[in-house]
């Protein structure tokens, strides 16, 4: 195995892992936005934003997550009202 085959593996696992955290985050926000979420998945997307922050190499990865945490920081009762099924507030309202 030559060094840059080595590259090449670190780079393959680190996209199937970046894809992985990818496609779990977005599910967890459309179940949350279409209202078949639940009220564990905001500490999960909490959570996975917290390891994505962890993990990521650069700057940009690290930060890419802080929008959704703040949100739901500042208005976690808006998405727990969402996620019971109450009327969103801020429906139709653009």
């Amino acid at each position: 195995m030559h060094a840059n085959d080595l590259g090449t593996v670190a780079t393959t696992l680190a996209g199937k892992i970046t894809l992985g955290f990818f496609f779990s985050f977005l599910r967890l926000l459309d179940g949350i936005a279409d209202g078949s979420g639940k009220e564990a998945d905001l500490n999960e997307l909490v959570d996975l934003c917290n390891i994505i922050r962890q993990s990521a190499f650069c700057g940009l990865g690290q930060a890419a997550v802080n929008p959704v945490i703040s949100c739901i920081q500042s208005f976690r009762r808006e998405f727990e009202e969402h996620l019971a099924g109450q009327e969103c507030p801020h429906q139709g309202k653009h």
